[in-house]
């Protein structure tokens, strides 16, 4: 039996102080700030990542980190990671040109 290997991923919600505990993919390189969707029993919500690390699931670690998060099994899902892509206007860039010349 191939042994497998999940994330667990420590996810504050944008609207509240409380932690919960997600899944992910093994090795999604998910870190600290990041911004994420999780399915929440009250549908998708977004969340920032306070930690993530990757183990061995069914393991004493998994079992540990379950517990101490008072999570139910099983885990939900972290569905994806938020990414910023900042917009470039034409304009600014010719204003921005123009100041350069003067």
């Amino acid at each position: 039996m191939q042994e497998a290997y999940i994330d667990l991923v420590l996810v504050k919600h944008i609207a509240s102080d409380v932690l919960y505990l997600f899944q992910a993919p093994a090795w999604s390189y998910l870190k600290k700030g990041d911004r994420v969707y999780v399915d929440t029993r009250y549908g998708e919500q977004e969340g920032k990542v306070i930690n993530s690390k990757t183990v061995l699931k069914d393991s004493s670690e998994f079992e540990f980190a379950v517990d101490c998060c008072k999570a139910q099994l099983p885990l939900r899902r972290v569905i994806a990671k938020l990414e910023t892509t900042t917009l470039v206007y034409k304009d600014d860039e010719e204003s921005e040109e123009k100041a350069n010349v003067e």
